[in-house]
């Protein structure tokens, strides 16, 4: 069959990341979490406020988690492009 497992898993891993669409709120969270705005040509001023406000009530550990699911994605994409 020519590949193991391993590497079909890696592969299809692969084509997900590649091929997975990314949406200003990933951006936006990569961004808030690594304290640097490396992606800030992707989103404006107003999609950032915009996300932002969504949890403005929310408590410093719920707000973390979702920035952290949010920004997965871009984490996962750079990943992928890298290997």
């Amino acid at each position: 069959m020519g590949r193991s497992p391993g590497a079909r898993r890696r592969r299809i891993d692969s084509e997900i990341h590649r091929n997975y669409h990314l949406w200003p709120s990933n951006y936006i969270a990569h961004d808030e979490l690594s304290g640097q705005q490396n992606n800030a040509d992707r989103y404006s001023a107003e999609e950032l406020k915009n996300f932002m406000y969504r949890f403005r009530r929310e408590n410093a550990d719920v707000k973390s988690l979702a920035l952290q699911i949010y920004a997965t994605a871009v984490s996962n994409k750079l990943d992928s492009s890298l290997a």
